[in-house]
């Protein structure tokens, strides 16, 4: 190879002079311009031989001469010019990067330059294949946009809603991060300030009319509320199984009994209870004990008259019997209660309940025979109520009636609705563990005197084994909730069923913890769509995918690039064949391209492949995003692969070795080299690669942040739904007071 000096010239117009092969240079784009030659060594005379002197240990000395005995640039000077040379050379090839293409084997360069070698004979064969692969990945890319939102889409419908429907879960607040995932009509249930609008302590049909305007079609509760038949179910409830005015009625109690003989009632004192249920009393103004039914005794309160709930005795006397062989059961009257027939392990006064004996509690034999607290004249206006009821027919005409003659004072429902209410609260029996693991279940304590609750009758609570924490909770929600709340309540949870998915069970200590398999897919702690290392994971394949999309991007806007500076030509005059010593090797140089190519390949070719591009750049990142397990991320990045490589599959299937070949035989197409571009290119030093991929990571950046903000909220609305965990979820701070 032969050398030359030539000064190389930048673009701040600094000449350095070096011995560089003109060839390359020129290869390189730099431009070179040839120095006077400098004469060789054997034509310069050769330099003084310094004096040599032997020391007196015969050691060789050199005099110190005046001159340095070499000549020449110094080392840190020529390590700066062949750095300089080398940056040089390097921000030229940048230059070209973006200004000179290098045709590849894909269906893309095949639809170009196939037309230019037939001069236009095989457009249509090379369009075709280019059609074929532009219906390919357009094909998948739609899929896969389809896919990625429906499934989105409908995961995100079955937590959050639409614009048209209701969720399961909404954020009562605008810019509040509170979410709230459970009935609306239960949330307003539980606290009595949401029901009785205008505080005057009483919930009235017409506050509940107005609740339910307030909140249908809006998007706070929408079409999960229906106040007003809450209300009605409350009322109907109520009259199953409420009575008149219940008032204790205990041993030396003064009660009213019923005279059958006389037909009056008189003024008596109980003496006994027995053990089925009659009543032992004396007349206040006699001596004689008489025996009467239960129906038969009321009492007299401030004139008020209420009917007696009468204390379970229970005989005791366990097998035990008399000296004539009678138990408890043989002593009917009050005449044989003096003991004349008791024995050692028989004392008539202390086993039988006729007698006064035996053993009485209101709870001592359960619940059941307890009437309820509740009147219907407590809530109703009587004889307005009664009278309306008589003359319904239709249930509409009934539903008149309770809208028109009843009311809910503030001490009746805290007593009978709200503190059972709140247990509606959890989606279903199996979280009642739950509650219990996390310290979370409500706690209800009765105080049984001579009524009980209305929940005991709903539940079938009837012995004191049943007053549990676990058996209220379980008997609250499977039977109290659906008797009080409505059909919305119902397809909520079956909503919730279907968001959350299956169940597992575990075992902690003498408790049964339910999990969802909605919750798993956030929760796990290291492969949950939240732990850090799924979101390290879903950073490093989008990044890489990133990366892939530079190269072609890159490529296209060199295209671009090509396609705008080519000079026009004859479809005949645009290609230059070029032999090299063997006939089997010859090159292809583009010289131009004819108009009517230009227009065609940008309209048909360029234009379809730059939308393609960024349609398959978005579609991927979404597609990626939109995974719910490692493995489904793996397969996407995958199947994503083989979408952006479809054109150079095609190519080799159908383009054959001939275009192969030819296009390894085109030498490099070069376009336009921008001034300022090649200016930033040398002063900065950076690939020009780098800047395609800023605005590629600015949009990853943007996506990301998106989808952790979005993945984040369906983790919370899901912990809320399923779980009823969370800082943010309304329910559980409910459950928490």
């Amino acid at each position: 190879m032969v050398l030359a000096k030539v000064h190389v010239v930048t673009e701040e117009n600094d000449e350095n002079e070096e011995t560089v092969d003109p060839e390359a240079a020129e290869a390189d784009g730099l431009r070179v311009r040839p120095v006077p030659s400098v004469p060789s060594a054997t034509d310069l005379p050769s330099p003084p031989k310094s004096p040599i002197h032997h020391g007196p240990e015969g050691h060789v000395r050199h005099h110190a001469s005046n001159h340095s005995h070499h000549s020449g640039t110094p080392r840190g000077q020529q390590g700066q010019r062949v750095l300089h040379h080398l940056t040089t050379k390097i921000a030229r090839r940048e230059v070209l990067g973006y200004s000179q293409l290098v045709l590849q084997e894909s269906a893309y360069d095949n639809a170009y330059l196939l037309p230019l070698i037939s001069m236009g004979r095989f457009f249509g064969r090379s369009f075709f294949l280019l059609t074929i692969n532009f219906i390919l990945q357009y094909s998948v890319a739609y899929l896969l946009y389809t896919r990625t939102n429906v499934t989105q889409k409908a995961y995100r419908e079955k937590l959050f809603g639409l614009s048209e429907s209701q969720g399961a879960c909404y954020y009562p607040e605008k810019y509040e991060p509170d979410i709230r995932c459970t009935p609306d009509e239960v949330y307003l249930a539980t606290d009595w300030k949401h029901l009785d609008l205008n505080e005057d302590n009483h919930w009235t049909f017409e506050e509940a009319s107005q609740l339910k305007a307030e909140h249908l079609g809006s998007r706070v509760t929408g079409r999960r509320v229906n106040m007003t038949e809450v209300y009605k179910n409350i009322i109907r409830v109520f009259e199953k199984y409420a009575g008149p005015r219940i008032a204790l009625c205990d041993t030396q109690h003064q009660v009213e009994v019923f005279d059958q003989l006389t037909g009056f009632w008189e003024v008596g004192y109980i003496t006994n209870i027995t053990s089925d249920n009659r009543i032992i009393a004396i007349y206040a103004n006699a001596t004689k004990l008489n025996v009467f039914e239960n129906r038969h005794t009321r009492k007299r309160l401030n004139g008020v008259i209420y009917t007696c709930s009468f204390p379970k005795c229970v005989d005791t006397d366990n097998g035990a019997i008399d000296s004539i062989g009678s138990a408890c059961q043989g002593y009917n009257g009050w005449d044989a209660c003096g003991g004349t027939w008791d024995d050692e392990d028989f004392k008539v006064g202390k086993l039988c309940c006729t007698c006064g004996g035996g053993s009485r509690s209101f709870g001592l034999a359960g619940y059941s025979h307890l009437p309820v607290g509740l009147s219907m004249d407590r809530i109703t206006s009587v004889d307005g109520y009664t009278l309306c009821k008589q003359d319904a027919l239709l249930p509409a005409q009934q539903d008149e009636c309770i809208k028109n003659f009843t009311t809910i004072p503030n001490h009746i429902y805290m007593e009978e609705i709200a503190p059972f209410a709140i247990f509606c609260l959890l989606p279903e029996t199996e979280t009642c563990s739950n509650m219990k693991l996390r310290n979370l279940r409500p706690h209800v304590e009765f105080n049984i005197q001579s009524t009980v609750p209305v929940f005991f009758k709903i539940t079938g609570l009837s012995t004191a084994t049943d007053l549990t924490p676990d058996v209220i909770c379980h008997r609250a929600v499977s039977l109290f909730c659906p008797s009080v709340f409505t059909l919305q309540s119902s397809l909520f949870q079956e909503e919730r069923t279907d968001a959350c998915g299956k169940k597992s069970r575990s075992v902690q200590g003498n408790d049964v913890k339910v999990t969802y398999q909605a919750s798993s897919v956030y929760g796990d702690p290291v492969f949950g769509l939240t732990s850090a290392m799924f979101q390290g994971f879903l950073f490093l394949i989008v990044f890489l995918w990133g990366l892939a999309s530079v190269a072609e991007f890159r490529s296209i806007s060199v295209w671009w690039n090509v396609m705008l500076a080519l000079p026009s030509c004859g479809i005949h005059d645009c290609l230059r064949e070029t032999w090299e010593s063997s006939e089997e090797d010859c090159s292809l140089e583009i010289l131009g391209i004819s108009k009517k190519i230009r227009i065609l390949t940008i309209l048909l070719n360029l234009l379809p492949r730059s939308i393609l591009q960024c349609c398959i750049f978005i579609v991927g990142i979404q597609y990626l995003l939109s995974v719910r397990n490692i493995s489904d991320l793996i397969l996407n990045s995958l199947a994503l692969t083989f979408l952006v490589t479809v054109d150079e599959m095609l190519f080799a299937a159908f383009a054959g070795e001939q275009n192969a070949a030819w296009i390894q035989a085109t030498k490099p197409i070069k376009g336009r080299s921008f001034r300022f571009m090649d200016r930033i290119l040398a002063l900065t030093h950076i690939p020009f690669g780098m800047f395609m991929f800023f605005p590629i990571l600015i949009w990853l950046s943007y996506y990301l942040i998106s989808n952790k903000i979005y993945t984040d909220q369906l983790a919370d609305a899901t912990y809320c739904l399923c779980d009823l965990e969370g800082s943010n979820c309304l329910a559980s701070r409910t459950l928490a007071m």
